[in-house]
């Protein structure tokens, strides 16, 4: 799909694709939330350690995409590909810990599950998952003068959302 928009519509610069990585949301169809029902439900949790990304907290996202529609209408110019995510760097089982972590500070968990790190291949997936799939950000911080939070603080204030539900 996208080197169809790439070939069709970034020559009239009518598209931007917005590449992201490790949706978290308030909402709970994602892996943080997955995590604080599995930490409260079960005594022992297995988490892939070998899969690095950084989670992208969504009501960021959804926020630079309306910068981004705002530089557009105002005729500012910037790339047609860009990437976003917070800062920093984790795996799934880094997230994991700091889900439970965080939850006990909030009060949202009591006595979570203790978490194992394992490795991709002891865990069955459906889709092959890539081991490295950090974003590079640099541009689209540059030409949209937005910082992004580090994950973690997303995380946190992703989870106080989820306190005040």
């Amino acid at each position: 799909a996208e080197n169809i928009i790439k070939k069709l519509l970034f020559p009239n610069n009518q598209a931007i694709i917005l590449r992201s990585s490790w949706l978290i949301s308030p909402n709970q169809n994602n892996f943080a939330h997955k995590i604080l029902g599995l930490l409260e439900e079960k005594e022992k949790l297995e988490v892939v350690n070998d899969q690095i990304s950084c989670p992208t907290n969504v009501i960021n996202l959804a926020f630079l995409c309306w910068q981004i529609i705002s530089y557009k209408e105002e005729g500012i110019y910037f790339p047609n590909l860009l990437h976003w995510s917070d800062l920093g760097v984790a795996s799934w089982f880094d997230v994991a810990q700091s889900v439970s972590e965080i939850g006990q500070e909030l009060g949202l968990l009591t006595s979570p599950a203790k978490i194992f790190p394992v490795r991709s291949q002891q865990y069955p997936q459906i889709a092959t998952r890539p081991s490295f799939s950090l974003l590079d950000i640099g541009n689209t911080i540059i030409h949209l003068e937005m910082e992004p939070n580090y994950w973690r603080y997303s995380l946190r204030e992703l989870l106080k959302i989820k306190l005040n539900k």
